[in-house]
């Protein structure tokens, strides 16, 4: 048996492994919504996509560049809505290129395959307060982690590194707490639903980004006032709830009496890293009228909601507020957020909420990717892992050692969907989708 043909045997288990598999954790899905969504062309969606009420898929120009492209695409419903060209007139279809109209669902020979890349008629996954079970992240905070009874509305929040910082008023003092000294890396303010908290990482010139796995919970308001950046290569990963508030990008005030890193800083393109789970709520801006022109908001990670709201408002040239560019962070594909809410996944057995499953070996800079494909180890023993590169046949297209951090040159392959299989040497494998536009 040839080397290319026993990866291929090898692989293929895998696939149903570690990119068919649902693990019922809600962080599983770069955007997992319960009601109606948009997307336009030059949407890049690269991670699981899934909705439970109407996807709406418009491309505005004929052919398939710049089309919406999903990693994959999952809806309860038993078909997708699109608009005929040069109408208003929104059709239902079951095929990822709806007769007569100008959209293709990219990558669209994949699409074609169906489930589970286009997937049409799936469960729903449950939301509100009342079914998702958010209760086992606050019991571990109230048991094992650390739990605030009595906040502030309007405290403010800054994570840093292995710490959490808060501050109840502009001139009140700093709490400060270390999450490694925690049994369990979980964090709940138990605050009203009509409170608010603010928060942020501390910026990069005064402190680390968030290095430690941890999940923050709250029953009311969230406000995005800063950057919000953890350190992948050092374990860093958010998660962070509410339960019955709204998640908001926080507007600049005119006159601000915090000061430092403690004052809002929104009027700039923006990171938040995270995963995101609003149970009640929605996602919007406090004022998307600010800033103008409107400015970037990366959301690195993942967001789950039950809606969206107002972000951004463009008319001709002219644009205020937000554009959300979403970003999967590909390690979700493998973990979570420690205590992360999960749901059944119909086996009738939850997962374990203890959050971090098997640890990825790899760390893939860029997907999709272009003429480079960069790849970083994540264990901190440097040891050599084997890397191959397979298209959908099989063939091996890319073969490479890596301790630490490894450049493929790819400028040569034929876009599309290839297949990246790695095997560290105590036989320990695992393959991930890449796609190269």
């Amino acid at each position: 048996m040839s080397r290319t043909s026993f990866l291929l045997l090898m692989l293929l288990p895998m696939i149903g492994v570690s990119i068919l598999a649902d693990s019922g954790s809600y962080s599983d899905y770069l955007i997992l919504i319960d009601d109606y969504s948009w997307f336009y062309d030059g949407s890049v969606m690269n991670g699981p996509v899934r909705s439970n009420s109407m996807l709406h898929i418009r491309s505005l120009t004929t052919g398939r560049d710049n089309d919406p492209w999903f990693y994959s695409l999952t809806t309860a419903l038993d078909s997708i809505y699109t608009i005929l060209p040069d109408t208003f007139l929104i059709i239902s279809s079951t095929l990822p290129h709806p007769l007569e109209t100008n959209l293709w669902v990219e990558p669209y020979e994949l699409m074609c395959e169906g489930p589970p890349w286009f997937n049409l008629g799936a469960d729903s996954i449950p939301f509100g307060s009342d079914n998702v079970n958010w209760q086992s992240t606050y019991y571990a905070a109230v048991e094992s982690g650390l739990c605030f009874t009595s906040v502030a509305s309007g405290t403010r929040v800054i994570l840093e590194s292995d710490s959490i910082h808060l501050r109840e008023t502009f001139d009140g003092p700093v709490l400060s707490y270390c999450i490694s000294d925690l049994s369990e890396p979980v964090v709940w303010i138990d605050n009203a639903p009509g409170d608010d908290i603010y928060i942020r990482s501390i910026p990069p010139d005064s402190g680390s980004g968030i290095t430690v796995p941890v999940t923050l919970g709250c029953n009311g308001n969230v406000y995005i006032m800063g950057d919000i950046r953890y350190e992948p290569l050092s374990g860093g990963i958010l998660g962070l709830i509410t339960v019955n508030g709204d998640i908001m990008i926080a507007d600049t005030p005119l006159s601000e009496l915090w000061e430092g890193i403690w004052a809002i800083e929104t009027e700039k393109d923006m990171l938040c890293s995270g995963s995101l789970l609003i149970i009640d709520g929605l996602f919007c801006a406090e004022n998307a009228w600010e800033p103008h022109p409107a400015v970037d908001f990366t959301m690195f990670g993942s967001i789950q909601l039950p809606k969206y709201y107002i972000t951004v408002y463009v008319g001709g040239t002219n644009t205020w507020g937000y554009f959300i560019k979403p970003d999967f962070d590909q390690r979700l594909f493998d973990v979570s957020p420690p205590f992360y809410p999960t749901y059944d996944t119909g086996t009738g057995i939850e997962e374990d909420p203890a959050g971090l499953n098997t640890e990825p070996l790899l760390r893939v800079q860029g997907n999709p990717f272009g003429d480079y494909l960069i790849l970083n180890i994540t264990s901190d023993i440097a040891v050599t892992h084997d890397v191959y590169l397979l298209d959908l046949s099989g063939r091996m297209v890319r073969e490479s050692s890596i301790r630490d951090t490894v450049t493929l040159q790819t400028g040569d392959l034929p876009c599309g969907t290839y297949i990246l299989l790695v095997e560290s040497p105590d036989g320990i494998h695992q393959s991930y989708k890449v796609v190269k536009l």
